[in-house]
């Protein structure tokens, strides 16, 4: 249903989608998983066509350059912050069904699927966050997309709210629908995903199972800042002895086993490398 083939997204110098090729089949669920800044949200917005980009993304065979209507109305897209306008709901769906020439009954009746079918006349600010999320997806599903796209659909949600609209989202699944969503939360990836697509720094570094991309979960990372005239050898130091490091700055973000997240500061105190801070985060947080 989706491919995307050797895709790259510059800014100037900046890749932030740096040649990335996947496909995802009918009716697979993939994660976009990473750190902010990794290009989970930028390859979104090549996917919708909402900014250009090097390489070839097909829509259920449809190519998005060449037939980018054609192609985006295969897509039902659910943003991380569903924006806030001066209407109720039910003008909401009337009006997004009437810009995608779909029926505005699919819209009503995904809301009451959402237990959300007496909000119609609800001003879209009166709304919580998780009702938003609802009503974002319903939206998503006027015209029977038969693709989701959402950019981290739990992010802004309590406990309850996650766990009812990952439920709606199982289902949907279960239905047939293809999904693809980025998240930085585990639990998220593990219900939801069959495969999760791994990006650091814009590259797909890895692409496979949820069990695959589990161990790369137990994994965290020790962010360590040095002075700017010992970081380079302090990297290269780093490096030898195994562990994957990426310069950023005067800092060192070194990828390592959470069992032995001491293990890089040791070696640095030890080698006489002045460490004046240092910060520890979950690998796909």
């Amino acid at each position: 249903m989706i491919e995307l083939r050797n895709v790259t997204k510059r800014y100037g110098e900046k890749r932030a989608v740096d040649d990335v090729s996947f496909s995802v089949a009918n009716g697979e669920s993939i994660a976009l998983w990473g750190t902010n800044g990794a290009g989970k949200t930028t390859l979104l917005r090549c996917l919708l066509g909402a900014t250009s980009y090097e390489g070839d993304i097909l829509i259920d065979g449809i190519s998005s350059k060449k037939n980018g209507k054609a192609a985006r109305s295969r897509i039902g897209y659910v943003p991380q912050v569903m924006p806030t306008f001066d209407m109720s709901v039910g003008e909401m769906i009337r009006l997004v069904a009437r810009l995608r020439g779909a029926d505005v009954k699919t819209g009503l009746a995904c809301l009451d699927r959402l237990n959300l079918g007496g909000t119609l006349t609800q001003s879209m600010g009166s709304l919580s966050g998780g009702m938003k999320q609802k009503v974002a997806l319903s939206l998503a599903l006027l015209g029977d997309a038969s693709i989701l796209l959402l950019d981290e659909p739990t992010a802004n949600l309590d406990a309850k709210s996650q766990a009812d609209l990952i439920d709606m989202l199982d289902e949907l699944k279960r239905e047939g629908r293809t999904i693809l969503f980025t998240s930085h939360r585990w639990s998220e990836v593990r219900a939801l995903a069959d495969r999760a697509v791994t990006l650091e720094q814009g590259k797909a570094v890895s692409i496979g199972t949820v069990a695959d991309a589990a161990r790369i979960a137990d994994n965290i990372r020790v962010r360590v800042d040095l002075s700017q005239d010992t970081i380079e050898p302090a990297v290269t130091l780093l490096r030898a002895h195994g562990y994957t490091t990426a310069r950023h700055g005067s800092s060192a973000v070194v990828t390592v086993d959470s069992r032995k997240k001491a293990e890089p500061l040791v070696l640095l105190t030890q080698s006489s490398y002045a460490v004046t801070d240092f910060e520890l985060e979950e690998a796909g947080a």
